[in-house]
């Protein structure tokens, strides 16, 4: 007779929890989960590589009065601190009043440039810079006094500068020094000083 009433309880315990609206939770799940960031899901600075800019400059020392130019200037991100590229420049030198009498002197030229260029700073808004380059500088002059002369030479450059950036806009300031090798012209080393205005991709 106990062993029935043990057995009838029991059932009727059974039927009573499994009519409740319980449910097992795991010890493990009621804990609060907190992801940690991967390495590799951590946001980084977006990088630009391309760096595409125009620009101008004045070389006061040249000629009687000075001379002044415009260029194009193309430059890829190798590594942060490292591009490489090429710059197109075209000038004019004014040689006074009768740049015909003037001998062994530089009227007008155009270089082209393939350059290395190390940046300090390349991940903040404002880097200095230093660039290398060499190339191919054509220049039109005169040999002797009142003889157009027109020559080809393989050139050198240093440019040493500043950029400032923000998002996709930068402006550089730099000086520079073309010189084009062997030529009997005496005005064949430029100096120059000038600002690029560039976009960045």
């Amino acid at each position: 007779m106990r062993h029935a009433f043990n057995r009838i309880a029991r059932n009727l315990v059974w039927c009573i929890a499994a009519s409740m609206p319980w449910r097992v939770v795991p010890a493990h799940a009621a804990e609060p989960t907190t992801l940690e960031p991967q390495p590799s899901q951590r946001v980084q600075p977006k990088r630009f590589r391309f760096n595409l800019g125009v620009r101008g400059f004045m070389m006061p020392g040249a000629g009687l009065v000075g001379g002044f130019g415009l260029g194009l200037d193309a430059s890829y991100s190798v590594m942060p601190n490292l591009a490489v590229g090429v710059t197109a420049n075209s000038f004019l030198i004014d040689q006074g009043a009768d740049p015909q009498y003037c001998s062994r002197c530089v009227t007008s030229g155009n270089s082209e440039q393939l350059f290395a260029e190390g940046r300090l700073w390349p991940l903040l808004v404002f880097t200095p810079y230093a660039r290398l380059g060499m190339g191919h500088a054509h220049l039109e002059g005169q040999e002797v006094s009142s003889i157009p002369y027109a020559e080809n030479r393989f050139a050198v450059s240093g440019e040493l500068g500043a950029e400032l950036h923000y998002a996709y806009l930068s402006v550089r300031t730099f000086g520079f020094h073309l010189r084009a090798l062997g030529s009997p012209l005496d005005e064949s080393a430029f100096f120059g000083i000038g600002v690029q205005l560039g976009a960045r991709m």
